[in-house]
Parts: structure tokens; sequence; C-alpha cells
């Protein structure tokens, strides 16, 4: 899988750092208004790249023109599930 456009969110407190999620579209861009699939992990490999293939990788739907804040929304919700 070639990853487009790829997102890397750091979530902090404060200066602790927690984790960082990655995100990604897994597809050329088809238009802004059109729905892509991207894939969301935070799992790396070799302790430099995200792990896009990793058991933890989760794949959603997400339209480009909705914006960066709403896909990392969505992205968030596919990897952790909904609250």
């Amino acid at each position: 899988m070639e990853v487009l456009m790829p997102i890397h969110v750091d979530i902090r407190i404060n200066d602790k750092y927690i984790n960082t999620v990655h995100i990604g579209r897994d597809e050329e861009l088809k238009g802004t208004d059109e729905v892509h699939i991207y894939t969301v992990t935070d799992r790396v490999a070799n302790n430099t790249r995200p792990d896009w293939w990793s058991d933890v990788a989760v794949q959603f739907e997400h339209k480009y023109s909705d914006g960066l804040e709403i896909c990392v929304t969505k992205g968030l919700q596919a990897l952790y599930g909904q609250v």
C-alpha cells in the first residue's frame, strides 16, 4: 500500500508525550468532494515509520473537503472506538 498525504498527530499532556497517531490516504485524490479510504495506526515499524499493516491499523472513510480536523477526529474514532 502506498500511503499518500500522511498526517502525524502527537498526543501530549502539557509537555509529557503520550503517543503519536498516523493517518494516511490509501488512494490518489479522486476529487475534493469524493469519499476516500484512509488508514490510521499508532504503531511504528523499525522505530521509524508508521506500520500501516499492523493488526491495529484501521481503515475509515473521509471526504477530503471536510478538512483535516474532521479527518483526525474520524481517525481517532476508528482507532480507539467512538465514545
